[in-house]
């Protein structure tokens, strides 16, 4: 929810980073709404050929790519935590993925699972070089990840987690 303070925090931001949070916002919105509309499957690979690298991949001054990651991870949490209605995992993971790979940085979306009682929960992370960007640090502990074979996702070999 939008509040006069966060009026005042917003006209407070540097330039570089009111932009960031702007198209953090709006790609969120294009992002959900296209979600809803076509499926993961079909937005996941409009994105990746939409939003090619400016940079080539690698070519970062020494600390500049954990930078970069910082402030899209972060303008990427805002957007979604300001936005019109609650953003999701899965939106904000193919948005925070978009802009990194326009940023040359190559990523992956992770998808997990997790049974909480009677339940099943889901989550969708972003992870870069095996590590989850942007996440809590009992990720591992909280969902069981998801891997691929021959295309398709299915639940990981090993550990008890599915039943």
């Amino acid at each position: 929810m939008w509040r006069p303070r966060d009026a005042r925090r917003w006209l407070a931001l540097p330039g570089p980073e009111r932009r960031r949070l702007l198209r953090a916002i709006l790609r969120l919105a294009g992002v959900d709404l296209r979600l809803r509309l076509f499926g993961y499957s079909r937005v996941a690979a409009r994105l990746s050929s939409r939003f090619a690298a400016r940079r080539p991949p690698g070519s970062f001054p020494p600390g500049g790519e954990t930078e970069i990651l910082a402030l899209w991870v972060r303008a990427v949490d805002v957007a979604a935590r300001h936005h019109l209605y609650p953003m999701l995992c899965l939106p904000r993971a193919l948005a925070l993925q978009s802009f990194l790979a326009e940023e040359g940085i190559e990523t992956e979306i992770r998808f997990g699972v997790s049974k909480e009682g009677a339940a099943l929960a889901a989550h969708a992370w972003v992870e870069h070089r095996g590590t989850p960007i942007g996440e809590s640090p009992t990720l591992a502990e909280r969902f069981a990840p998801l891997i691929r074979t021959g295309g398709e996702v299915s639940p990981k070999a090993t550990g008890d987690a599915f039943c």
